[in-house]
């Protein structure tokens, strides 16, 4: 769902069959990188699948970054095709100039008339679940980015059959972060992975109250919210996460004051997720139950993960000596 638009699976799957033969027919399969520069739509999610179902990995290129930063993941990644909207154009225009890529528009109807809607055989693309799925790229400990791999396998542990959520086709889960950002592995293939439905959010940044206004038009059942914009949202407008059955909440340490009034209202199961980018979005939960004082614990693994404590010589720790 995106505002007025709507998909089924039926009308989602066909269509991404599309993108996936078109791109087959330009040489994507398993562990072929491509590019995609989209802003939120129904478009984003065809291209993301349709790249999937090719073979290929996809690499979100934001169209806000800095020319040079995205000119950089391009040649990075060693890019040949993007799969973008005519409304980026501009923003990417300079780039786009400079690098020879074989482009196709999602937007662009006639781009894909003749193109089979019919499934993508497995065993023809050959994909296993070590493949890439995407590469995301991060600020990088060097001040350049560096480009994260994840595979299959790494997505499907993340959201399928796990300990934390059990989402159902009655939940609905809303797309807010960027498909640059590694919250929207949850936000997108949690979902889809399990037959819910996706909520999303029109492009650009929103305010609380348009974020509000999104849970209770859609009846959100499930999101994730970074630390900071959890911690705004209940010091400015907690009633509208209220609304939800279920908050997941992380990439930084979570305030107590704010956790703990959250947990108090016992309207809404809260979740302190952690793990960086390294580990598919994150690798460990903990549910707070309101009495946490200095700070909120990472939890215990999710399904499919171990954690381990190590010391500088990245050696596993004896139980109650430091560790990182």
């Amino acid at each position: 769902m995106f505002e007025e638009e709507r998909l089924t699976y039926g009308e989602l799957n066909e269509s991404s069959n599309r993108v996936a033969h078109k791109l087959r027919e330009l040489g994507v399969g398993p562990d072929v990188l491509v590019g995609i520069s989209v802003e939120r739509s129904l478009e984003l999610v065809v291209g993301l699948l349709g790249i999937l179902k090719a073979g290929g990995a996809y690499v979100p290129l934001d169209p806000s970054y800095p020319l040079d930063r995205l000119r950089y993941m391009v040649e990075d990644a060693g890019l040949s095709v993007l799969l973008s909207h005519h409304a980026v154009d501009d923003l990417l225009g300079d780039l786009l100039g400079s690098i020879e890529l074989s482009r196709l528009y999602l937007d662009d109807e006639e781009e894909w008339t003749g193109c089979s809607s019919s499934n993508v055989r497995l065993e023809d693309v050959g994909l296993e679940p070590g493949h890439l799925a995407y590469v995301i790229y991060t600020s990088g400990s060097t001040g350049r980015p560096k480009g994260v791999t994840v595979d299959h396998r790494a997505v499907v542990r993340l959201v399928v059959e796990t300990n934390y959520i059990t989402p159902t086709p009655e939940d609905v889960f809303l797309q807010l972060a960027p498909v640059s950002f590694d919250a929207s592995t949850l936000e997108i293939w949690g979902p889809l992975l399990n037959g819910s439905r996706l909520a999303i959010a029109s492009p650009g940044l929103l305010t609380l109250a348009e974020i509000e206004q999104l849970i209770g038009r859609h009846e959100v059942s499930i999101l994730w919210l970074t630390a900071g914009l959890f911690q705004s949202f209940v010091e400015n407008n907690v009633e509208g996460l209220l609304q939800l059955d279920t908050l997941i909440t992380g990439g930084d340490a979570l305030p107590v004051a704010q956790v703990n009034a959250v947990v108090a209202e016992q309207k809404v199961r809260l979740l302190n997720g952690y793990g960086p980018t390294e580990t598919t979005t994150f690798a460990a939960t903990h549910e707070p139950s309101g009495t946490d004082e200095k700070s909120v614990p990472i939890g215990r693994a999710i399904t499919n993960v171990q954690l381990y404590v190590l010391d500088a010589h990245m050696l596993p720790v004896g139980i109650g000596v430091p560790g990182e």
